[in-house]
């Protein structure tokens, strides 16, 4: 587990981590062993992952940006103009702290087999999102994309609002067999595969 992510840089609500705790009692009935490991400050990765990301936006899109802006979402069209403005010398300097924090990243998997956190916070209402907050806030699935571990989500419980709640499965690399193991050791230990969120059906309309 991952502690300082959780609980000093991105905590989670109370919500999310009564039901992480909740998803590691299963783990611990299942004889699994849990204990705290140290990655790289998640702002790193988030950082990192920030460059490399715009940057390889701009350079697929660039063309169509230029000559057909419109076509585009607005939330889309301000992401790829981000990286317009990336360094070579920038791209480059976050590819080697990529490398160095998936390095880092494989050292930690050396001792463990999987590392488990939220993947996120249950679905809210979709609201409009300001342009200026779309790189900020920060991602429990965002490090692993960095690193390029193989990560699984799976329904760990339903929070107060009716949403489903998510368990982060990661492993090592190239043993996806193990992270799919747990998980379906998972489900089957629990019944959360088998509810559905309740969702509001629209008004039928009126038959003439």
């Amino acid at each position: 587990m991952p502690w300082r992510w959780l609980e000093e840089e991105a905590p989670c609500t109370s919500d999310t981590r009564a039901g992480l705790d909740a998803a590691l009692a299963v783990f611990r009935d299942l004889g699994a062993t849990i204990r705290a490991v140290e990655p790289p400050p998640m702002q790193l990765f988030n950082d990192a992952k920030k460059i490399i990301a715009i940057a390889e936006l701009y350079s697929i899109h660039e063309k169509d940006l230029k000559t057909r802006p419109e076509l585009f979402g607005a939330s889309l069209r301000y992401r790829i103009i981000a990286g317009s403005l990336v360094r070579a010398e920038d791209y480059v300097q976050a590819m080697r702290v990529r490398r160095d924090l998936a390095s880092a990243m494989q050292q930690i998997f050396t001792t463990i087999d999987l590392i488990m956190l939220p993947t996120g916070e249950p679905a809210g209402k979709l609201e409009p999102v300001p342009h200026y907050t779309l790189f900020n806030d920060p991602s429990y699935t965002t490090a692993f994309n960095v690193s390029g571990n193989p990560a699984l989500s799976v329904c760990s419980g339903y929070a107060a609002n009716g949403m489903p709640q998510s368990l982060q499965i990661v492993g090592r690399l190239f043993e996806d067999a193990t992270v799919l193991r747990a998980g379906h050791a998972y489900e089957k230990a629990t019944p959360w595969r088998n509810r559905r969120p309740a969702l509001s059906r629209p008004p039928q309309a009126a038959v003439p």
